[in-house]
């Protein structure tokens, strides 16, 4: 959204003011500078690839009297980023030079199912602490929490991830845990720049309209998304291509030929255009994670463990009951009751479910912030007419 917004804003104002003089900077002048200044590079047919764009910026950001070494766009998740721009604006075949501005992407819905650590990715597993995963989703800068699993030994292959359904921009991490009262996502937002997080052993980021890229025409070298068995699909990434863990390769952490991959199906909640403002951006990621029927939740706290499936099961559609206010501790003997609505609370987190549609329990999970003043999330299309919510919340509209 930024990179297209961005690209917007920048063809407006030359438009308005032929010969004007954008100015791009950012702390240190040289990676989202660089990405930004890519794009544009490939938005005026300046560049005629993202590999072009990206070699001419860090060639006229170099002073070369002072090294020959060039200081251009670096980070693997950057890169990733100019890479897909170039191929959004081939995809569209708008330019600086066409009639309407370029489009936001769309965003296709993905499940993820597990993320893998292949070719023996943590060298030393014995000295190693054990891990985390934590996926981001939505937010400032791909900052809200969708999921973080519980930690789990550093030996092994492959971790679930539950079925969480993610859209747009991205963010996938690897996190050494730190022992008691860590936390992944309070650590990765509590700093001014990601890859200074606590235990961070690697992040990359990525689009899911972008998740057929690979190694044709090096659009996204070392990188792949191919079928599995059934209707899953593998997104592989090179330890090359993952950010921090690729300077590590050196020192011995991680083999070189060694890398992660998500293993992921797509749904059926369709995909949105994305604006900038962010408001037509669903399903809503800023409280949890978002799961479709037939998924157990996380383990997280104040989360049912029962499927959607076995919430529905024998019960009959009727109208969403309403909880009362500070009921907190009938939440778990409301999960038990016969009924079609898995609305609930607890001190924590609210649970809003709509009516079944079409043989599926559509719903979403959201933090109760300061009592009762909560955030609804986006509805799939098409929604039933109200959702339930506690009982000093007014039902809204869908």
């Amino acid at each position: 959204v930024q990179f297209v917004q961005f690209l917007r804003d920048a063809q407006e104002f030359l438009h308005g003011l032929p010969g004007g003089i954008i100015a791009v900077h950012c702390k240190g002048g040289k990676g989202r500078t660089g990405s930004l200044c890519a794009a544009w590079l490939l938005y005026c047919k300046r560049a005629a690839s993202a590999k072009a764009a990206l070699k001419l910026f860090a060639k006229k950001r170099t002073d070369l009297y002072r090294g020959k070494a060039l200081c251009g766009v670096e980070t693997p998740s950057q890169v990733r980023y100019v890479q897909q721009m170039a191929r959004h604006l081939g995809r569209t075949e708008t330019y600086f030079s066409s009639p309407e501005p370029v489009p936001f992407c769309s965003s296709p819905a993905i499940k993820l199912q597990a993320l893998n650590l292949e070719g023996g990715f943590i060298a030393k597993p014995h000295k190693s602490k054990p891990l985390r995963v934590l996926v981001q989703c939505g937010g400032a800068n791909t900052s809200d929490l969708v999921l973080e699993t519980p930690s789990f030994s550093s030996d092994s292959l492959s971790v679930p991830l539950q079925g969480v359904v993610v859209q747009g921009d991205v963010r996938i991490s690897l996190f050494q845990d730190k022992g008691a009262g860590f936390n992944a996502h309070k650590a990765m937002t509590s700093v001014p720049n990601a890859h200074l997080a606590k235990g961070l052993v690697f992040l990359f980021l990525f689009h899911t309209a972008f998740m057929d890229m690979d190694d044709n025409n090096g659009n996204a070298p070392n990188e792949s998304s191919a079928a599995t068995e059934g209707n899953g699909r593998r997104y592989q990434v090179s330890v090359a291509n993952l950010d921090k863990a690729n300077n590590r390769v050196k020192k011995g952490r991680h083999p070189s030929t060694s890398s992660v991959s998500l293993s992921y199906n797509f749904t059926d909640i369709n995909g949105v255009i994305q604006d900038p403002s962010g408001q037509h951006v669903g399903p809503d990621f800023s409280g949890g994670m978002v799961r479709e029927s037939g998924t157990v939740t996380g383990a997280q706290p104040g989360r049912s463990t029962r499927t959607n499936g076995e919430a529905v099961e024998g019960c009959t559609i009727g109208e969403p009951q309403i909880r009362k206010a500070g009921d907190a501790s009938s939440a778990a003997r409301d999960m038990a009751d016969n009924t079609c609505d898995e609305t609930w609370y607890d001190d924590t987190w609210l649970h809003i479910a709509p009516a079944e549609e079409d043989d599926r329990w559509h719903g979403a999970e959201c933090v109760i912030e300061f009592d009762l003043a909560t955030k609804l999330p986006a509805p799939p299309e098409p929604a039933p007419k109200d959702w339930a919510v506690d009982s000093d919340v007014p039902s809204r509209p869908a």
